[in-house]
């Protein structure tokens, strides 16, 4: 459910203190299991939850 900025560090950094969230998507009611990025111009995010929801969100 958070998108997170995160500078001097590497997606493959363990250590996640130093990120700053950048927004809070609230739409599911239990964990989020994926998210994935669409390519493109459309900037589309989807994510789907283990409460057995998909959506799907524009990215800025």
């Amino acid at each position: 459910d958070r998108l997170s900025e995160f500078e001097n560090s590497i997606a493959e950094d363990a250590d996640s203190s130093s990120w700053v969230p950048l927004n809070v998507l609230d739409a599911h009611d239990a964990y989020v299991l994926k998210v994935r990025f669409a390519p493109g111009p459309a900037r589309l995010l989807a994510t789907c939850g283990s409460d057995g929801t998909a959506q799907i969100w524009q990215s800025h």
